[in-house]
């Protein structure tokens, strides 16, 4: 307990050494965030068939990402608090909910991996060769198994070729994820 205080205490410390012009900003563009988030999984919400607005998908977002912080299972535990929250106000299921949240967090993936290519350019002006290399193998490695992973899953007859259909594909355009995916890189950047 005396470290979550000796944390607040340092954090108050170096808030009242800042330049308030660089507090306000870094205020004004976290709340910002929160809203951009918040309208790229109402959009997915909404693609699916749900309605909820862009100020609870932002209260649900907000909700998650503390309840994430609280709760050891981290981001999980984060997920499931957004999905109850948004559902308290709006015509939103379970199941849409549900979908949203994994197709929010997929339009993620290519803003990280645009973050991860720069970092591998970032290491490489290090100086170090075998640095380089092992994150250019890693990310190789990353998108190589991604991509056999959704090609096993779209021609496997198993249980797990069903998920391509839970996931609603056939609801999720290609406009709409280039939307997430832009929020994405916004938030990114």
């Amino acid at each position: 307990m005396s470290t979550i205080w000796a944390t607040i205490v340092s954090s108050v410390q170096r808030l009242a050494t800042a330049r308030p012009g660089y507090v306000l900003a870094a205020l004004l563009l976290y709340v910002a965030s929160l809203f951009i988030v918040g309208a790229r999984w109402r959009g997915f919400l909404r693609s699916i068939g749900g309605e909820v607005g862009v100020w609870r998908a932002t209260l649900a977002t907000l909700g998650g990402i503390a309840i994430g912080n609280l709760m050891p299972s981290g981001r999980v535990g984060g997920e499931a608090c957004r999905i109850a929250l948004v559902r308290r106000s709006g015509a939103v299921t379970w199941r849409q909910a549900t979908i949203a949240a994994v197709w929010d967090r997929l339009s993620e993936v290519p803003s990280i991996l645009v973050l991860a290519v720069m970092a591998v350019f970032a290491v490489r002006d290090l100086g170090s060769t075998g640095r380089t290399l092992a994150a250019a193998g890693g990310m190789a490695a990353v998108l190589i198994a991604g991509g056999l992973a959704l090609r096993g899953l779209r021609r496997s007859d198993s249980r797990l070729a069903g998920l391509w259909d839970r996931l609603a594909l056939d609801q999720i355009n290609a406009r709409v994820f280039a939307a997430g995916m832009g929020y994405s890189l916004l938030l990114g950047f």
